[in-house]
């Protein structure tokens, strides 16, 4: 045997290690490739990511967008942020609210529809909270004065707000009622101008508290807890499947809701989740249930085996049959970010990956996914001080036709616009199956080129545009999608 060769048993053995290697590291991409955590509340003393049932981030084409709280010179406000590519770089704070806050009110939410953005928060101004609204119709290049939606109550809390079109939702803790914290709920059908007038939406002989909001076109969901004398929790929530003009009874996330709290619901329709924390034996766990048929039909209740003595506050985000979990464990005692995904509805999870330090105490996470990247952001006790750090996995979220957060068929690459006819604006979407130029343009019926709206780089997934009636003469166009060598139109009309 000459020097550097081996017995040929041992150079395959060699050769299967290296391939089983290979497909192992290929298959881990979630792990490897998330980037490097970034400070995002550099100019404050301190920050806080929302603590309540709306989510801090959302995401429309490469424009990802945040809300948090931040106190400078010793007081509070809510602050906005944005990314114009997809999280690698950030923008310049924004001050949401007008006036300062005497105490972090770490409840504040945004929403997206096309180009209009929708922030949420309350704070206490008067000695009492107060829930605010302001919308941006621009993608957050500016902001529209704020309203306050619940100025005649004694104490309001934890707002959550969905968005679905021109249709904006919005829940809340509110104690005018005094000596009862209840449950209101107040929707506009003009992207935000006007507001209907607040409803009670539970029975109201138990405090209800921290309402949580999601939409789709068919399903708009909320879910709360009740505070029950003796310390104990239930979780509860009502469906509304026309806008929110009426609401189904009440019900629980299972049969028993006894020590459940924390519940909130997610779509990618027709797939659907519903997570909540759960207590038993003085121990809090993550359960949750999933649907594939647009919640006709729903899996049994599932346990994420947490076990611990504190609130594993948590976010997720569904992608088809793909979920993504985020949740402080307080494994070290001060609380670190843990996060796992299931590419099959649940059934199967990976293992979990810290994204803070553990050397510091963390709370708070917030997780949404846009085409294939998963975006994270969470309230940092690092430095002796909180902060709002944000993470991101470019390619955390596998994308295929089955499961890209969108639609893929050839028929609905480029979706009907709504409201259409319109008169004000209009939003659609299209989606892309990888990163590509991607030009959707307006042309009148006789192929003259009215408008471009898209021209440029969009990763893989779904994305929103804007068409604004003002600027286009009163008829009928063709929207065109170009994209990969494809194109794909839709007809829309414009009225004056």
């Amino acid at each position: 045997m000459g020097v550097g060769t081996c017995p040929p048993a041992l150079g395959w053995f060699t050769f299967a290690c290296t391939v089983i290697l290979m497909i192992c590291l290929h298959a881990l991409p979630a792990v490897a490739q998330w980037e490097p955590p970034q400070l995002l509340t550099e100019n404050a003393d301190s920050g806080v990511t929302n603590w309540g049932g709306a989510k801090a981030l959302a995401i429309s084409g490469n424009i990802l967008h945040l809300v948090c709280l931040e106190k400078r010179n010793g007081f509070w406000r809510t602050y906005y942020k944005r990314s114009i590519d997809a999280g690698q770089t950030w923008g310049p704070d924004v001050m949401l609210a007008k006036k300062a806050a005497i105490g972090p009110r770490g409840y504040a939410g945004i929403a997206l529809s096309g180009f209009h953005v929708h922030a949420v928060w309350c704070d206490r101004r008067y000695m009492h909270d107060e829930v605010f609204y302001r919308r941006s119709t621009d993608a957050g290049e500016t902001w529209e004065d704020e309203i306050c939606l619940a100025e005649d109550a004694f104490m309001s809390l934890w707002p959550s707000i969905a968005v679905v079109g021109a249709n904006v939702h919005v829940a809340w803790t509110d104690a005018r009622l005094l000596g009862m914290l209840s449950l209101l709920y107040t929707r506009s059908t003009d992207g935000g101008s006007t507001w209907e007038e607040a409803r009670r939406m539970c029975d109201g002989t138990s405090h209800a508290m921290g309402a949580s909001l999601n939409a789709s076109e068919s399903h708009l969901y909320l879910g709360w807890y009740y505070w029950l004398y003796g310390g104990r929790e239930e979780a509860w929530y009502r469906l509304s499947m026309d806008g929110g003009n009426t609401w189904h009874d009440e019900k629980g996330p299972v049969s028993d809701p006894s020590n459940t709290t924390g519940l909130f619901f997610q779509q990618d329709p027709p797939q659907m989740c519903r997570f909540w924390m759960a207590s038993q034996a003085g121990l809090w766990d993550i359960r949750f249930r999933h649907s594939s048929d647009g919640g006709q039909r729903w899996s049994g209740e599932a346990s994420m085996g947490v076990g611990q003595t504190s609130y594993p506050h948590f976010s997720f985000a569904v992608s088809g049959s793909t979920i993504h979990l985020v949740w402080k464990d307080d494994i070290n005692g001060l609380g670190v970010i843990h996060y796992t995904f299931s590419t099959d509805a649940g059934r199967n999870w990976s293992v979990p990956v810290e994204l803070s330090s553990i050397d510091s105490g963390a709370n708070y996470p917030c997780v949404i996914i846009a085409g294939s990247v998963v975006h994270v952001v969470w309230t940092d006790y690092r430095n002796e001080k909180s902060a709002v750090y944000y993470r991101r996995n470019p390619n955390g979220n596998p994308v295929s036709v089955e499961n890209n957060n969108a639609p893929l068929a050839d028929d609905i690459m480029l979706e009907q616009n709504y409201p259409n006819p319109f008169a004000g604006c209009s939003s659609m979407r299209f989606a892309v199956t990888e990163q590509s130029h991607v030009v959707v343009s307006l042309h009148d019926l006789l192929g003259r080129k009215a408008a471009t709206l898209v021209d440029g780089e969009y990763s893989a997934g779904k994305h929103h545009i804007r068409i604004d009636a003002p600027t286009l003469p009163a008829g009928s166009y063709l929207c065109r999608l170009t994209y990969g060598g494809q194109q794909h139109t839709r007809l829309i009309t414009v009225l004056r």
